[in-house]
């Protein structure tokens, strides 16, 4: 679930941004950048957070990113190119951040089956972004920001009724 939902805001965040930067190979660039460094802080942090607090945090951005996105827009769209994408960095590492503290919660947990869990992982990678793709494509970018939160919400009961925290 874990590998899946990333995946989904990961693409999303990608197509979405393009819209505040411009040309997509700037925004998947920005995006994967800010994601890649923000959520590799994130897990080297992840033993000091509790689970509630992570998913929380990932729910709770993504939902001001629904409801703000728009808004992101009018706000920042007459800056120059490189204001718009540092700003774009800016606005999705908090959320990289926390997004980058589930896996390796999960990682600790499962002991000698770590191996399966990066399969697990790398195949519901796969599976998110080809389903998310089809998700957004027919509903818009904030039904799969939506669908992206269930994923991490049941993950997150997972978690706490499997004790993993």
């Amino acid at each position: 679930m874990i590998g899946f939902a990333f995946m989904a805001v990961e693409l999303i965040l990608m197509q979405q941004y393009t819209l505040l930067v411009g040309p997509s190979v700037y925004s998947i660039a920005a995006i994967l950048i800010a994601l890649l460094i923000s959520s590799g802080l994130g897990s080297k942090f992840s033993q000091g957070f509790d689970p509630k607090i992570i998913f929380t945090a990932i729910i709770g951005w993504l939902i001001l990113d629904i409801m703000l996105f728009r808004s992101f827009i009018w706000l920042f769209g007459d800056w120059g190119q490189n204001l718009r994408i540092l700003m774009t960095m800016l606005l999705v590492a908090p959320l990289g951040f926390f997004m980058g503290m589930p896996f390796p919660k999960g990682v600790k947990q499962i002991g000698p089956l770590v191996d399966w869990g990066f399969a697990v992982n790398g195949a519901a990678s796969v599976l998110g972004s080809t389903l998310t793709i089809l998700v957004v494509v027919n509903y818009g970018f904030n039904i799969g920001l939506i669908l992206a939160m269930l994923i991490y919400g049941s993950a997150f009961f997972l978690l706490k009724s499997n004790d993993f925290s």
